[in-house]
């Protein structure tokens, strides 16, 4: 095993196209196995036609922030915009679920999750985000994935979440954004006391 195999955590730091080339420069071609892999092995449980037709429009409607990082990457591991919106979209077209808990032993809480139904072996990656005007951020999730589920950041505060059925559908016209994305948002501008800045929604 050469060093680049054993890599499991990412520094990356600059303004949002910056990290987004960065990273897509660092992965390379590793990049685009990542999401070829990671759309394969779930595509007998999605919307495929959704996914390929509703990719782009979606990651055009995220906040600004996200839009320069996805373009930054794509640019940097010269791969089209398209199969990076596809590869994160494809959460919004598939039902599968995961599950977590938290436990108190000795005074210590210990969090954990599953990642059965989500190719869990292209997870146990660590990404450091040093967004320019945004708080220090230490994600787990997928080598060179923008969103996570669980982070925390450089003001300690730790935050997760797990996907859950609901049974209404969001307020006709209301902006609104997936769990992963607003985590991760709310990770760059929210502090341990609660006091967040300004939370953007969809654009």
């Amino acid at each position: 095993m050469n060093n680049y195999q054993l890599k499991r955590v990412y520094h990356f730091k600059g303004n949002p196209h910056e990290i987004g080339f960065t990273a897509g420069r660092t992965l390379g071609a590793k990049l685009e196995q990542t999401l070829r892999h990671y759309i394969a092995s779930r595509e007998h449980a999605s919307d495929m036609n959704k996914l390929h037709h509703g990719a782009l429009p979606w990651l055009h409607r995220l906040p600004k922030r996200f839009q320069d990082e996805f373009e930054g990457m794509a640019e940097g591991a010269n791969l089209p915009l398209q199969s990076l919106a596809e590869w994160v979209y494809i959460e919004e077209c598939e039902s599968n679920r995961c599950s977590g808990t938290v436990g108190l032993f000795e005074n210590r809480a210990w969090v954990a999750r599953n990642n059965d139904t989500y190719v869990p072996e292209l997870w146990g990656y660590v990404t450091i985000r040093e967004v320019d005007g945004r708080i220090p951020t230490l994600n787990f999730n997928m080598e060179g994935d923008v969103f996570t589920s669980t982070g925390i950041n450089k003001d300690k505060l730790w935050l997760h979440y797990n996907f859950l059925p609901v049974w209404d559908e969001p307020a006709s016209g209301k902006p609104h954004v997936p769990g992963y994305v607003f985590l991760t948002e709310a990770l760059e501008v929210c502090q341990h006391s609660r006091r967040c800045r300004s939370i953007p929604q969809r654009k």
